[in-house]
């Protein structure tokens, strides 16, 4: 994104931009098939929020602004905080070993164990495939499922060593929530509840489902032969609870997003300090392009503009949250179909440049010499894995990003790529990720060793 000026200024005030939002969201409901959708935006003490839809097609009642929808990893945010209140208060180190608040924690090189960190996990940095049920779904059940699947953890891939790389992990948060158990002597749920939620005042963000079946609840969506159709089962699995299980509406993300534009909950109080709350939202580690991550927040300065953000993916549910901190401006979307990447994407750039005033600009192509040949081959979670991406290179020289076998409900596309730097590249189809952003690591002795897309790292296979 980029400002026309150096201080992003209001265009219009929220309230004019009412109808104009309103229609926008409505023909991208049309456009994507989309059930339901809500969207918040605060800018200081102002606020806009517009919803359209049904939480089901099948039973089928408007969406308002405190409709419960799972945010997927949004969640994370609320996990981080969790963890760094108890940062904050020396029950745990941000750079103590996860091992010793776990022994039981291991990763496939056990002599790697030991150095894992809480910053590690916190910024993704682990070392190990966050996404390792991809090979083969585990099924831990609801009790002790975190301590389960933390004593598991030996089993995925080996991506680099601890701290050496952002890859998306959420694995990591799996870990985590288990250090809050262990910490806080709670459930995982209870312990947000109790450090976060609570006193941030989302009391419309719930993890147990019985907690919701009073709520007006949008279920999710895929596509299907007439339209689309309920998602089932409205799956969760108990694991994964601190990487993406929270559901919550429109009025409760716009409290979380005012929580963090001024550093207080709306009775004044602090969850976390301001130092704390600085640390999590300032570079940790490098991500692609001018990307970075702090602790969970995903970050980009662009054209002036400091943003802060994280968005999510569940069975049927898209979402996003982003944030402008020192515009005191936030944009929320929150959608019930797998098919809304690209709508949310949209409305969330209409917030920014119709409040802001700032416009989205994709990386230009590559003016670097480079062998596209050089990036071609397999790339996958292990040293030999069933579920590979096949990297080719079309007769244009642009790169063909073909991904293995997924176990998604709406499995990915092909996604067609160009480099815009040595060793970087940015997606130009389809449309739903245009502009995400890549790249590829190499070994010592110079050649490529793997590609990171879609945040996530992917060993260069034999062959």
């Amino acid at each position: 994104m980029t400002a026309d000026t150096g201080t992003a200024s209001p265009v219009r005030p929220l309230a004019e931009l009412h109808d104009e939002l309103d229609e926008l969201v409505t023909a991208e409901l049309a456009k994507a098939s989309i059930p339901g959708m809500g969207v918040g935006i605060v800018r200081g003490e102002d606020e806009l929020v517009v919803t359209a839809g049904v939480t089901s097609v099948e039973h089928p009642v408007a969406v308002d602004s405190r409709t419960l929808f799972q945010i997927g990893s949004t969640t994370k945010t609320l996990t981080a905080t969790a963890v760094m209140s108890l940062v904050e208060q020396r029950d745990l180190g941000l750079d103590s070993p996860v091992a010793s608040y776990l022994p039981e924690f291991r990763v496939a090189r056990s002599e790697e164990s030991g150095l894992v960190t809480i910053r590690h996990l916190l910024t993704h940095a682990g070392g190990w495939s966050g996404d390792w049920f991809l090979l083969a779904e585990p099924d831990y059940g609801r009790d002790g499922a975190l301590a389960k699947v933390v004593a598991d953890m030996w089993r995925a891939p080996r991506l680099t060593g601890p701290g050496e790389a952002f890859s998306y992990s959420n694995a990591g948060f799996y870990v985590l929530g288990r250090v809050l158990e262990v910490a806080t002597g709670q459930p995982y749920p209870d312990a947000v509840r109790r450090l976060v939620l609570d006193p941030v005042g989302m009391t419309s963000s719930f993890f147990y489902a019985d907690e919701m079946i009073t709520e007006r609840v949008a279920v999710g969506h895929v596509p299907g032969d007439d339209g689309p159709k309920v998602h089932r089962p409205w799956t969760r699995p108990f694991y994964a609870w601190p990487a993406g299980a929270l559901s919550s509406c429109v009025d409760d993300q716009l409290g979380w997003a005012r929580f963090w534009l001024s550093g207080r909950t709306a009775g004044g109080d602090h969850v976390v300090g301001p130092e704390t709350m600085r640390t999590m939202t300032e570079p940790q580690l490098p991500m692609d392009g001018d990307g970075a991550v702090g602790l969970a927040w995903m970050l980009r300065d662009e054209g002036g503009v400091r943003v802060v953000e994280h968005g999510g993916a569940t069975n049927g549910y898209l979402s996003r949250f982003s944030m402008a901190p020192d515009e005191r401006f936030a944009v929320v979307v929150l959608a019930n179909s797998s098919t809304a990447a690209a709508a949310n994407r949209r409305l969330e750039r209409w917030a920014y440049e119709r409040v802001l005033g700032v416009t989205a600009e994709q990386p230009a192509p590559s003016a670097v010499p480079v062998t596209p040949t050089e990036y071609a081959g397999r790339y996958g979670l292990g040293d030999d894995p069933p579920w590979t991406h096949e990297l080719l290179v079309e007769d244009d020289g642009g790169l063909l990003l073909v991904p293995g076998n997924s176990t998604a409900a709406t499995p990915p596309p092909n996604y067609r790529l160009a480099l815009c730097g040595e060793d970087a590249l940015v997606c130009v189809e389809p449309e739903a990720a245009e502009g995400l952003r890549g790249s590829f690591g190499r070994a010592p002795d110079g050649t490529i060793a793997w590609l990171r897309f879609g945040l996530r790292i992917y060993n260069r296979l034999p062959g």
